[in-house]
C-alpha cells in the first residue's frame, strides 16, 4: 500500500551524499542491493555506482522501460498491469521485489530491491498526469511503496527528482531497519532523553551560566547571550544542545501522516530553531573560546535551512563568515547551500552581529 507523500526539495545535500550514505549503510550491514528502473532509465544505478566501493554491495539491475520487460524480467503481474497500468504503487513494489530476485547470484539472495515507475512526459500515461511517480522498496522485512509523488518541471527535472527521492527513501529504510523495530527504537530514544534530562537536573553548579540575556530584535541580536565560567563548560553545554537537536529531529513518535502532521512538524521546527540559536549565542558571547564558534557552525550547517526570518538568516551567515575570516575554517560552501535553501537572489553575505 502506498504512503501519502509530499515532495520536499532537499537543498543542503547532494545526490552523491545520499548515494554514499546508502552504500555505507549496506556495507556496514553486509547486505546487497538490486535496482529496477523505468522512468529513471538507469539514473538510480548511475548514482549508486558513482560511489567508490559500491561494487561490494550493489549487484546490478534492470531498466525495464518497455512494459513487457516488467513482466518478463521482473515478474510484475500481467493482470495488475492490465487493470491499473504501470504507474501504480503495486507495480513499484513488484519491480523492487523483482530486482531482488533477478540480481540473486551464487545462491546468495539480494537483501534489498528498489523500483521506480512514473510519467516523465511529455504526455500523460494510463490516465496519470506528467510528474506522477511511485517508488517501491523490498527489504528483508517486506515491501513498501511511496507515492503518488507529483514532481513539477521538465522531463529531466522529474527524472532527477525521482532518483533523489528514491535514494533518500532507501536511505531512511536502511537506517530504520538497521536500528531495529519501532519499539526498540522508541526504547532507545527514551533512554537517551532520560540521560539528557538526568544531566540537566544533576549537572554540577559550575555548568550553570554566570549570566544570561534573552534575544533582542531591537538590537539585532537574534540569539540569547549566555556566559560561562570556562572552556569546558562552554563546549560541554554546546554539545548537549547538539544532542538535543538530534533527539528532537529523530523523535520516532513524530507524526508524518494525519491532520496534525503539519502542526507537529511546525512545532519541531520551532524547537529546533531555538536549539540552534543557543549554541550560537554561547559562541558569540564567549568569543575568547574559538572552538565554540565551530560548534555553533555545526548546528547552523545541519539545521540552518529551517530559518525563514531574514534577520536570523543574516546573523547565521555572519557566524559562518566569522569562523572562516577569523579562524580560516572553510564555510563558503555551507553559506552558498543555505542561501539556495532560503531562496536568496543575492550571493552577498550581509554581516550582522548575532
Amino acid at each position: 500500500m502506498a504512503s501519502n507523500s509530499v515532495y520536499t526539495q532537499r537543498n543542503t545535500e547532494t545526490l552523491l551524499d545520499i548515494a554514499t550514505d546508502v552504500i555505507h549503510v549496506l556495507n556496514q550491514a553486509g547486505q546487497t542491493l538490486g535496482v529496477a528502473e523505468s522512468l529513471t532509465a538507469g539514473g538510480v544505478m548511475a548514482a549508486l555506482t558513482s560511489v567508490p566501493g559500491s561494487s561490494a554491495v550493489f549487484r546490478g539491475g534492470v531498466v525495464s522501460y518497455a512494459t513487457p520487460l516488467k513482466q518478463q524480467l521482473l515478474g510484475v503481474d500481467s493482470d495488475l498491469i492490465a487493470t491499473m497500468g504501470v504507474i501504480d504503487p503495486d507495480v513499484a513494489t513488484q519491480m523492487a521485489e523483482g530486482a531482488r530476485k533477478v540480481t540473486t547470484c551464487d545462491n546468495s539472495p539480494t537483501a534489498w530491491g528498489i523500483g521506480t515507475t512514473g510519467v516523465a512526459g511529455p504526455a500523460s500515461q494510463d490516465g496519470k498526469p506528467v510528474g506522477t511517480v511511485y517508488i517501491g522498496i523490498a527489504s528483508p522485512a517486506g515491501t513498501r511503496a511511496w507515492g503518488p509523488f507529483n514532481f513539477p518541471g521538465t522531463r529531466e527535472r522529474i527524472r532527477e527528482a525521482t532518483v533523489l527521492e528514491a535514494l533518500s527513501r532507501l536511505r531512511e529504510e536502511l537506517i530504520a531497519y538497521q536500528a531495529g523495530t519501532f519499539a526498540e527504537r522508541v526504547a532507545c530514544y527514551e533512554d537517551l532523553v532520560a540521560f539528557d534530562t538526568y544531566w540537566e537536573e544533576h549537572k554540577p553548579p559550575s555548568f550553570e551560566p554566570t549570566h544570561a540575556r534573552s534575544p533582542d530584535s531591537t538590537r539585532r541580536i537574534i540569539s540569547p547571550e549566555i556566559w560561562f565560567v570556562g572552556n569546558c563548560h562552554v563546549i560541554g553545554i554546546q554539545h548537549l544542545e547538539l544532542a538535543w537537536i538530534l533527539l528532537t529531529v529523530y523523535n520516532p513518535r513524530i507524526l508524518h501522516l494525519g491532520l496534525e502532521r503539519h502542526a507537529t512538524l511546525q512545532s519541531v521546527d520551532q524547537n529546533v530553531k531555538k536549539a540552534v540559536l543557543r549554541p550560537c549565542g554561547i559562541a558569540t558571547t564567549n568569543r575568547d573560546i574559538p572552538p565554540a564558534l565551530l560548534t555553533a557552525c555545526i548546528a547552523i550547517a545541519v539545521c540552518g535551512d529551517r530559518f525563514e526570518d531574514r534577520l536570523q538568516q543574516q546573523a547565521l551567515l555572519g557566524i559562518l563568515a566569522e569562523l572562516e575570516e577569523e579562524h580560516a575554517w572553510p564555510t563558503r560552501v555551507t553559506q552558498a547551500q543555505l542561501k539556495r535553501a532560503w531562496g536568496w537572489e543575492s550571493a552577498s553575505c550581509i554581516r550582522t552581529n548575532p
